[in-house]
C-alpha cells in the first residue's frame, strides 16, 4: 500500500507593494485602464506614481502627433517628440520593472504634479 501523506495548501501569496500594477500601467491604454482598476481594489504609492507617468506619457504622444500636422517643422517636432516618448517610455518602464518611483525623463515631475488629483 502506499503511504498517503496530508499535504498542505501552499500558502497565499503575498499581497503585492503596487509592483504589478506599476508594470501593467505601460501596456497600452488598456493596460492603463486595467492598472486604475487594479490600484482602485489596493492602493499602492508605487502603482499610483506609475500611473500618473503613463499618463503623462500617453498625453506626450498624442500631443506630439497632433504637431504632425504642420507641414516640415511640425513633422520633425513630432519625430524629436515621437523619440522623446519612447525614450521616457523605455526608462519609466524599466523603473517599474525594478520597483522604484522615479519619474519620466524630463518631464516626470510635471506628470506627478499635474495628475496629483489620481490617487
Amino acid at each position: 500500500m502506499e503511504n498517503f501523506e496530508q499535504q498542505t495548501p501552499p500558502p497565499p501569496a503575498p499581497q503585492g507593494d503596487g509592483k504589478t500594477t506599476a508594470i501593467v500601467a505601460y501596456l497600452t491604454w488598456i493596460g492603463l485602464v486595467v492598472a486604475l482598476v487594479m490600484n482602485s481594489n489596493a492602493k499602492s504609492s508605487l502603482g499610483t506614481f506609475h500611473i500618473r507617468q503613463s499618463i503623462g506619457i500617453m498625453l506626450t504622444g498624442i500631443a506630439s502627433s497632433f504637431v504632425a500636422i504642420i507641414p516640415f517643422l511640425g513633422w520633425i517636432v513630432a519625430l524629436v517628440g515621437a523619440i522623446l516618448v519612447l525614450v521616457m517610455w523605455i526608462t519609466s518602464f524599466l523603473n517599474a520593472l525594478s520597483g522604484k518611483e522615479k519619474g519620466a525623463l524630463f518631464l516626470g515631475d510635471k506628470f506627478d504634479e499635474w495628475f496629483a488629483a489620481i490617487k
